[in-house]
């Protein structure tokens, strides 16, 4: 069951772009006692940020900014993997662009 839901929510996350979906998400990175639900909230926020539109993922960027923020410091090395990622694809879309 665990495996078919991440499948389903990474296939809903790649093809729609749902901005309702990002706080939710981000609450999880945030507040979740689950390492697994932190894990897999990470993995979500590397997908929003790979396949999203950079116009729709700037509605939310402050949460988002702060899910990355709270997952380079998770407790689970699965998770600060995930989030040094997207502090990557972060930094590309949008630090890089502010500089200029």
């Amino acid at each position: 069951m665990n495996v078919s839901a991440h499948i389903c929510l990474r296939r809903i996350i790649s093809s729609t772009q749902y901005t309702k979906m990002i706080p939710i998400i981000c609450d999880q990175v945030l507040k979740s006692k689950s390492a697994m639900c932190r894990r897999r909230a990470a993995e979500y926020i590397e997908l929003i940020f790979q396949v999203w539109d950079t116009s729709i993922i700037n509605k939310n960027l402050s949460i988002l900014e702060n899910s990355i923020k709270s997952g380079i410091n998770d407790a689970d090395s699965d998770t600060r993997t995930f989030s040094r990622k997207t502090f990557w694809l972060f930094n590309d879309q949008f630090l890089k662009t502010q500089k200029i």
